[in-house]
C-alpha cells in the first residue's frame, strides 16, 4: 500500500501535505510552546477555542473527578449530574427563553443537528407545513464541513470539490457587511435593502416552503469578526415572524461570552429559536458542541413523537460536559465575560491609535475579544486584492515568525476575494499581552504591505 508523505515520521493528513507542523510539548496562560524552546503567543486562542488560555488547573481537576466515576456511558439511555447541570446552566444563562440543551462534539454537528430540528418542528408542530424543506442562508457565511453545513455556507473555496455534491433546497441571501454598504447609504436604509432583499429571497423560494433563515450572529471565519449593523437582526426577525420561518443563529465562533455577553445575540434586540454553540463552550479541552432551542419547538416534538430523530454515538459525552460545566462556572466566578467588554474595547483601541491608519487596513471591526482587520488593495475604493496574493496567509506567516498566532480568512467580500485576520486571544489575555500583540501586528504589517507592489 502507498502512503503520502507529509514529512518525516509522521503518519497523520496534515491540513497541507507538503508543510510540516510545529510540534507542541507545552501549553501554559496565552502562550504555547514547541520543540526547540520557542514561545508563541496565542492570539487567535487556537480556532477561537481556548477561552480561559492554556492549562487552567480547575478544568483539568473537574476531568479528573469525572473520570473516577463515569467517564462515558451512551447519551440515548443515561444522564449525569455534569449533562443535567450544563444544560441548566446554559439555559438559565438565556433567561428562559431557551427551553431545552441538545450536545454533540463539534460546531458542524451541532448545526446539522438544528437544521434537522427546525424541519422536524415544521413536521410536528400543531398545524403541520410538511413543505417547508428550504433553508436561507447568507453570501460568504461558513456553517461547517458537513454537506448539509457546508450546502448552508457561501464561501466558495471550502464548497469547491463538493459543488455536485450539496443538498439542493439552500438559497444565498445577502450578508450584512457595514463596511461595504453603498456611498452614502446609512444603516437604515442598508437595513431595509437587506431584509427587502431577503423578502425576494423568501418570495422566490415560496413563502410556506422556507424552513429557517440560518446566520452567523457575528461573522466568523469566513467573514472576519464581522458584526450586523444595528437594527437588522430584529428587522429579520420581524420578516422571519410574519412567514411563519425559524432563525437559527450560529454561534460556534462569536457565542460562550467572546463578545461580550454569553449569547451574542443578547446584544440584537431579538431571539432566536435555535442556536449553535460551541468552541469555547469548553475552552478546547474536551470536544463540545451545542444547540439551545425555544419552548416551542420543544413543545412540538414532546407532545408529538416524543423524539428528536437525531442521535450519535458521542452526543452529550459525560467527560465533556464536565469540562463545559467547569469552564462555564469559571466564566461567572471570575467574571471574565465582563473582562471581554473591557478588554475588547482596551485592544480596539489600541488597533484605532497604531493599526487602522497604515494604508492597506480597509475595516477594524469586532465584538469584545473578538476583532477582525481587514485588508485591502486601495483604501479609498476598498477595492481587495487578488486572491492569487494570498495577502491573508503572507501577513499569518510576517506574525508568526515575530512569535504570534493569529488566525486568517479570505472570502469576505464575496466567498472568494477579500483577506482578514481575526484577533481572538483567550479571555485571560492581559493588557501588556494584547500590547505586544498590536505592536507585532502593526510591525507584521508595515513588511508585508511594504514589499507588496501597488
Amino acid at each position: 500500500m502507498g502512503s503520502i508523505s507529509n514529512g518525516p515520521g509522521t503518519y497523520m493528513l496534515r491540513p497541507d501535505t507538503n508543510a510540516p507542523l510545529l510540534r507542541v510539548v507545552k501549553s501554559q496562560g496565552c502562550f504555547l510552546e514547541v520543540e526547540g524552546g520557542r514561545r508563541i503567543l496565542d492570539a487567535c486562542a487556537g480556532a477561537v477555542v481556548a477561552c480561559l488560555g492554556h492549562g487552567d488547573i480547575r478544568i483539568r481537576e473537574a476531568i479528573i473527578k469525572q473520570l473516577d466515576t463515569v467517564p462515558y456511558a451512551h447519551g440515548q439511555i443515561y444522564t449525569n449530574d455534569a449533562q443535567e447541570e450544563l444544560a441548566k446552566l446554559l439555559i438559565d444563562s438565556t433567561n428562559g427563553l431557551m427551553s431545552h440543551a441538545f450536545f454533540m462534539s463539534s460546531g458542524s454537528e451541532a448545526l446539522e443537528a438544528a437544521v434537522k430540528l427546525a424541519r422536524q418542528y415544521h413536521l410536528e408542530k400543531q398545524s403541520p407545513e410538511p413543505q417547508r424543506d428550504m433553508f436561507i442562508s447568507r453570501q460568504g457565511c461558513y456553517h461547517g464541513a458537513t454537506l448539509a453545513t457546508l450546502s448552508l455556507s457561501g464561501h466558495v473555496g471550502r464548497k469547491a470539490p463538493y459543488t455536485t455534491m450539496q443538498i439542493p433546497n439552500v438559497r444565498h441571501t445577502l450578508q450584512c457587511n457595514g463596511y461595504r454598504k453603498s456611498d452614502g447609504e446609512n444603516d437604515e436604509a442598508y437595513v431595509k435593502r437587506l431584509v427587502d432583499a431577503l423578502e425576494g429571497d423568501i418570495l422566490a423560494c415560496g413563502t410556506d416552503r422556507v424552513c429557517a433563515f440560518v446566520a452567523e450572529t457575528v461573522g466568523g471565519a469566513t467573514s472576519g469578526a464581522m458584526p450586523s449593523v444595528p437594527g437588522y437582526f430584529k428587522a429579520v426577525r420581524e420578516l422571519c415572524d410574519k412567514y411563519g420561518i425559524l432563525i437559527i443563529l450560529d454561534e460556534i465562533m462569536c457565542g460562550s461570552g467572546r463578545t461580550g455577553t454569553m449569547h451574542a445575540w443578547q446584544q440584537e434586540g431579538m431571539v432566536p429559536d435555535i442556536q449553535a454553540m460551541g468552541k469555547g463552550l469548553n475552552a478546547g479541552f474536551v470536544p463540545l458542541s451545542a444547540i439551545l432551542f425555544n419552548h416551542k419547538i420543544y413543545n412540538a416534538l414532546h407532545t408529538n413523537s416524543g423524539a428528536f430523530c437525531h442521535g450519535q454515538t458521542f452526543q452529550a459525552h459525560i467527560l465533556a460536559c464536565a469540562a463545559a460545566l467547569r469552564t462555564q462556572q469559571i466564566l461567572i466566578e471570575d467574571g471574565l465575560i465582563q473582562q471581554c467588554r473591557e478588554k475588547g474595547d482596551y485592544l480596539m483601541s489600541r488597533l484605532n491609535k497604531i493599526v487602522r491608519q497604515l494604508p492597506n487596513i480597509g475595516d477594524v471591526r469586532g465584538r469584545g475579544l473578538f476583532v477582525g482587520i481587514e485588508f485591502v488593495k486601495d483604501k479609498q475604493t476598498k477595492e481587495p486584492f487578488d486572491p492569487r496574493d494570498g495577502i491573508a496567509y503572507r501577513v499569518r506567516k510576517a506574525i508568526f515568525d515575530r512569535n504570534v498566532a493569529i488566525y486568517p480568512g479570505t472570502g469576505s467580500v464575496d466567498g472568494r476575494r477579500g483577506d482578514h485576520l481575526i484577533v481572538s486571544p483567550p479571555y485571560t489575555v492581559s493588557h501588556e499581552e494584547i500590547d505586544q500583540i498590536v505592536g507585532v501586528l502593526a510591525d507584521a504589517f508595515r513588511d508585508v504591505f511594504r514589499a507588496q507592489p501597488h
